[in-house]
């Protein structure tokens, strides 16, 4: 049962593997149900500042970060292979304390660029891939969102144009088409 505020989540269907204990997982649980219902729901209102650059106001800027610096964190520590991505234990427990003590740190440290996709004007909200990684950065794709994390603290390479921050969640919009490992992966899918 559900309330007019709440996106009943569908079950995970995809590899699991048990990371957090149950006070951890208690811990983060308000931040994803907050994300999931962002998400899902669709973000409700974009304003467009640019013509390929909105920005996502009202949001929950700690929740939304600690979600995502814990994503960081898990694909980190776990050990499906599809999904294990290397980050120095330096920055695992920066990561892992962060998240513990509820601080989502400076938006410096492990930036976050995030892309909207879609697909011929289409939004791909449904859209989930396995982490792409490069040496300093990742990508995920999670509801249709492309996150571009930084693996290294203060990214001195600028791999992250428009971090989330405190005051401002910015985020480009991109073609699906225009991002090469997105497109290498589809044509993989198309081969099988």
């Amino acid at each position: 049962m559900t309330d007019s505020k709440t996106v009943k989540v569908p079950p995970q269907d995809g590899p699991k593997e048990k990371l957090l204990c149950k006070c951890c997982e208690d811990r983060l649980h308000k931040y994803e149900t907050y994300y999931a219902n962002l998400v899902r729901r669709g973000i409700p209102e974009i304003i467009r500042i640019r013509e390929n650059i909105v920005s996502i106001p009202d949001f929950k800027y700690k929740s939304v970060r600690l979600i995502l610096l814990s994503i960081l964190w898990r694909l980190s520590i776990t050990s499906i292979p599809n999904f294990h991505i290397d980050l120095s234990s330096e920055n695992q427990e920066i990561l892992r304390n962060a998240i513990l003590h509820d601080n989502p740190i400076e938006p410096d440290d492990f930036p976050i660029d995030t892309f909207l996709l879609h697909l011929n004007g289409e939004s791909s909200k449904g859209l989930v891939i396995s982490p792409y990684e490069e040496k300093e950065f990742l990508d995920v794709v999670i509801g249709g969102i492309l996150y571009r994390f930084s693996k290294v603290r203060f990214d001195i390479n600028r791999n992250i144009k428009i971090p989330i921050n405190k005051t401002q969640w910015l985020a480009k919009l991109k073609d699906m088409r225009n991002v090469k490992w997105l497109v290498n992966v589809s044509k993989k899918v198309k081969d099988l």
